[in-house]
């Protein structure tokens, strides 16, 4: 698949870049981290530029953190691509749409109920 800009993309990037570079854009997926490696989603800025890839922050939530960062090539071991990275999540991180929606719960009960039907 090739990419593009716009394109929602999950990178593992080198471990000794990823702590060089304090950057408020990118979050970083503790349980995909290895020895080498830490995973981060982002969405795709540039792809031309010769040194390495362009992102932003893929966070729709934190716009003010939607500034411009570079990978160079060196330091990136992998890019993955795919639909499941364009899914909509609402902020609790449920895809919408895959949820039934809720029935109407029944009141809750309060103790003056259990004890005027006992």
């Amino acid at each position: 698949m090739e990419l593009k800009k716009g394109d929602k993309v999950a990178v593992n990037v080198h471990k000794d870049w990823a702590n060089a570079v304090k950057s408020d854009i990118l979050h970083y997926f503790a349980g995909d981290n290895t020895e080498e490696s830490r995973l981060f989603i982002a969405r795709i800025v540039s792809v031309t530029d010769p040194d390495g890839l362009w992102f932003e922050s893929s966070s729709e939530e934190r716009p003010q953190f939607k500034q411009k960062i570079l990978v160079p090539w060196p330091f990136i071991f992998s890019v993955r691509t795919g639909a499941v990275f364009e899914s909509k999540r609402t902020a609790t991180g449920f895809i919408e749409g895959r949820l039934k929606k809720a029935t109407k719960q029944p009141k809750p009960r309060t103790l003056a109920d259990y004890l005027s039907k006992s």
